[in-house]
């Protein structure tokens, strides 16, 4: 008599395993079952843009610009290399009610990279100065944004939301945000005899804009959106000394003044980023988010859609809320980390290609890389 066959539970458990697997696949997108090949290389370069940078970074704060023609002041943060330079210039605006305190984790980044970056306070910030950058950074996403899982809602009220309208939709708000980037390029010379650290380290002939949310619609305004004004018709902020444009959940067609014919004169290289979870107050989705990017001028255009990301994830750490990311196939399913790190590689690369002339990142911008390394997550369209 022959023995039964006792089957190994490690056989056992693996074709349950199996099974199980074979189950979820099945009804998975087709897309989702095979997420695009990454060579070594390429992975090495994501992951190098994905970490902080070789330099180590200094940082100026409690400092400003004097506009005797506008009778203000303009608050800076600025974070640095701490290497003998020159080096290229970011300016990055934030969004309604924000400071350039609260968008720390941007300039440190690509600081690290050797970046010479300036985040100005606008006067619709709620009170942004004295804040603590360090404490900014370590907060990461998530408490005091007051948005909800589409971007806005929740925590603030219909108060604050009315606030943020009409702050957004005041052309003087426009006027007054595009005018104080062109005062900060106009003293980049003053601020090296602010700040004697900064002497020899700023090249006034590489400088790159971008912004969040309203920050992104300052900085397509500088990029040379047209926008129609109350009183002045179709009206250009264009400051032909930026080379290079990025915007993080920016405004598309109808909305502050921009129609579907605003970008046609934008030659400048420009990279828009969305997420599939994107919305602003006035409910455009990620498409529509995009106008920038599709009704350019073509030519070194790029726009991104971060699936699970929503307009506070775009925002950076610190800035509440984020978007939930489902993706069996990421190690870290669901955190905005992983959405951080999309950003940060997407724009350090942007900055390196266009800013620094690095062949090699424009290259990796043409490629895969990123939508393989985030394993689909992350879908990229070039014109």
């Amino acid at each position: 008599m022959f023995p039964r066959n006792r089957r190994s539970p490690l056989l056992i458990v693996g074709a349950a395993l199996a099974f199980i697997l074979g189950a979820v696949f099945a009804f998975w997108p087709a897309d989702a079952q095979r997420p695009p090949q990454i060579d070594a290389r390429a992975d090495a370069t994501s992951n190098a843009y994905a970490t902080d940078g070789t330099y180590r970074v200094q940082e100026a704060s409690q400092i400003g610009l004097t506009d005797q023609r506008r009778g203000k002041q303009l608050p800076l943060y600025i974070a640095y290399p701490d290497a003998k330079g020159p080096f290229p210039v970011i300016i990055f605006s934030h969004g309604t009610g924000g400071s350039g305190e609260r968008k720390a984790p941007f300039a440190q980044f690509w600081a690290s990279h050797g970046y010479v970056v300036i985040n100005p306070t606008h006067a619709d910030s709620f009170g942004g100065q004295g804040e603590n950058p360090q404490q900014n950074r370590r907060g990461g996403f998530g408490g005091g944004g007051g948005f909800g899982r589409g971007g806005f809602g929740g925590g603030g009220g219909m108060g604050m939301l009315g606030r943020i309208r009409r702050i957004n939709d005041d052309p003087n708000t426009w006027i007054n945000r595009a005018q104080d980037i062109s005062l900060v390029i106009d003293s980049l010379g003053s601020l090296e005899n602010q700040i004697p650290e900064l002497r020899g380290k700023i090249d006034p002939a590489r400088i790159g804009v971008g912004g969040h949310s309203l920050g992104a619609y300052t900085a397509q305004l500088i990029a040379g959106a047209r926008v129609n004004i109350p009183g002045r018709g179709s009206t250009s902020f264009a400051d032909n000394r930026v080379q290079a444009v990025l915007m993080l959940s920016g405004q598309g067609s109808g909305q502050q003044g921009l129609t579907d014919n605003s970008w046609s004169g934008i030659r400048l290289p420009l990279m828009v980023i969305t997420g599939s979870l994107d919305r602003g107050i006035t409910g455009q989705d990620a498409q529509q988010k995009l106008d920038a990017f599709k009704l350019s001028a073509p030519g070194n255009k790029y726009g991104l859609i971060i699936e699970g990301a929503n307009h506070a994830a775009l925002g950076g750490p610190g800035e509440g809320g984020g978007g939930k990311l489902f993706n069996q196939l990421r190690d870290e399913v669901g955190t905005q980390s992983a959405i951080w790190d999309d950003i940060k590689i997407a724009t350090v690369a942007f900055w390196d290609a266009y800013l620094k002339g690095d062949s090699r990142a424009r290259a990796y911008l043409q490629s895969n890389a990123l939508t393989a390394y985030s394993n689909g997550t992350v879908e990229i369209q070039r014109r």
